[in-house]
C-alpha cells in the first residue's frame, strides 16, 4: 500500500509540475542535506551549540520563506502544468537575497568568530533551504488542490465542514 501511494504521488508531480521546479527542489534537498552534514559534524566537533544551531535553522528557515518569492508559481492551462516565472517583487527579493547570501559572514561576524562563524553560516544556509523546499511545497499543493487534482488534507476538509 505505501509503494503504490509513493508512486501515485511521483507520477502527479512529474505530471503536472514543470520539470525544472522538480529539479530545483531536489536542489534544495540536496543543498540541505549537504550544509546539515556539516552542521551536525561541527557540533559533534564542538565548534557550534544546538541552540546555535537552531537559531541558525531558524533565521535562515525565515530567510527562504522569503526568498521563495522570487519564483511566482503558477497554473498554466495550456500546458495542464505548474510553472514558475520571476517578476520585477521576485527580481528585487532576489537581490536582497543574494545581498544577505554574499554579507552574512559579516554580519553574523559582528557576534561571532572563527569556526563557530563557519559553522553557523552553514546552518543558515541549510535553514534557507529548508525554508525554500517547504515554501515551494506548499505552494504547489494549494495550485493543485485549486485545480481539483490533489485533495485538501483531512484537516482542512475538517475545518471546512
Amino acid at each position: 500500500m505505501g509503494k503504490l501511494r509513493i508512486k501515485q504521488r511521483v507520477s502527479i508531480g512529474h505530471r503536472y509540475v514543470q520539470r525544472k521546479v522538480i529539479f530545483r527542489q531536489w536542489m534544495f534537498f540536496i543543498m540541505f542535506l549537504v550544509m546539515m552534514s556539516i552542521s551536525l559534524y561541527d557540533l559533534n566537533k564542538r565548534y557550534i551549540l544546538p541552540l546555535e544551531i537552531g537559531i541558525g535553522l531558524l533565521v535562515g528557515g525565515t530567510v527562504g520563506f522569503i526568498g521563495q518569492r522570487i519564483f511566482n508559481l503558477f497554473w498554466n492551462e495550456e500546458k495542464q502544468q505548474i510553472e514558475a516565472k520571476r517578476d520585477l517583487i521576485g527580481v528585487v527579493i532576489l537581490i536582497l537575497y543574494l545581498s544577505f547570501s554574499f554579507s552574512r559572514r559579516w554580519i553574523f561576524g559582528h557576534w561571532i568568530q572563527g569556526q563557530k562563524l563557519s559553522a553557523f553560516c552553514f546552518t543558515t544556509v541549510a535553514g534557507a533551504m529548508t525554508g525554500r523546499f517547504v515554501t515551494t511545497r506548499m505552494q504547489i499543493r494549494a495550485i493543485l488542490e485549486k485545480q481539483g487534482i490533489i485533495l485538501r488534507s483531512r484537516t482542512k476538509r475538517l475545518k471546512a465542514d
